[in-house]
């Protein structure tokens, strides 16, 4: 509840005369235009060689990203031509993937460890994918 509710309870319950918060003005909230990656970042992205995967105190030389990050290539292409919200990423299941229809449903969230529903109605949702997205999730499921 925001100050000025919480102040307006107390001037109907009698315990304040007047609300401090009157004469004060809401801010004006306004709301960032999407800037998504171009496709020369996201080529950048999932193609950038990274030094061999750290093991203990030294880098270990049998892993590279050919081998030690097919998985996270795989998730990081389907975040990236799927739009979804980075609690929806963590909640989503094999069993919400329509192999047939190349859709996903969007059905749940994972806040701080924990599975829910979203507030909103609107963000239960099926979202289409596209084919960068779809061959990102077919990559994946060999190796699970």
């Amino acid at each position: 509840m925001p100050l000025r509710g919480a102040f307006q309870l107390a001037i109907e319950d009698e315990v304040l005369a007047h609300n401090p918060m009157h004469n004060i003005k809401n801010l004006k909230v306004t709301h960032d235009e999407p800037d998504p990656f171009e496709l020369s970042e996201i080529n950048t992205l999932l193609t950038t060689e990274t030094p061999a995967k750290l093991w203990g105190n030294q880098y270990h030389q049998s892993y590279s990203i050919k081998s030690a990050r097919i998985s996270e290539l795989n998730m990081t292409q389907f975040w990236l031509y799927s739009g979804l919200r980075t609690s929806e990423m963590a909640a989503l299941a094999w069993e919400d993937v329509d192999w047939v229809n190349r859709r996903i449903r969007v059905q749940r969230a994972c806040i701080k460890s924990h599975y829910k529903r979203p507030k909103n109605d609107g963000s239960v949702r099926d979202v289409e994918l596209l084919e960068p997205a779809y061959q990102a999730l077919l990559k994946q499921k060999e190796l699970s």
